[in-house]
């Protein structure tokens, strides 16, 4: 008989499982939806503004003006817990990012450094996994190029609520 062939203890219902599975899901802080917004960079282009990194769009970008290193710093609403850190960009060779869970953005720490791959001037995908960093604000610093300008075209933040 199958009842013989079910396992003891206390049967969970699709509805439940979607629940706890969406209780869990990761969410898109980099994002002005979720109210999040870079707050300084170090250069500014008119055709090309830093809001751009925060729009989800691919062909739209924040581009630097030259000389290294180029920063900007991202302001999450509230502190989270960050899982994944993505960046879209064009002709970045060295990224460092950092964080702080200051209430201001102030002593800021390594979360990681990585050299990017020269794609002769096309799109360099770049995915860290960064396990429950807590941050409230992100330095994100283009320590060197590949070129004398580079682009970014998105920055991504997943993970959930700090509690």
């Amino acid at each position: 008989m199958v009842d013989d062939i079910a396992p003891p203890g206390p049967s969970i219902t699709l509805g439940a499982l979607a629940m706890a599975m969406a209780a869990t899901a990761m969410t898109e802080f980099a994002s002005a939806k979720e109210g999040s917004a870079v707050i300084m960079a170090t250069s500014a282009d008119d055709n090309h503004p830093v809001e751009h990194i925060l729009d989800g769009l691919e062909e739209t970008f924040w581009a630097t003006t030259g000389l290294y290193p180029q920063v900007f710093i991202l302001a999450f609403p509230r502190a989270v817990s960050l899982s994944t850190i993505r960046t879209l960009t064009r002709n970045v060779r060295k990224l460092l990012v950092e964080r702080t869970e200051e209430s201001m953005p102030m002593k800021f720490e390594k979360v990681f450094e990585v050299e990017l791959s020269d794609r002769s001037n096309r799109l360099q995908a770049e995915v860290q996994q960064v396990n429950n960093t807590k941050a409230h604000f992100l330095r994100i610093t283009i320590k060197s190029g590949w070129d004398d300008f580079c682009t970014v075209h998105r920055l991504s933040c997943e993970g959930w609520p700090s509690s």
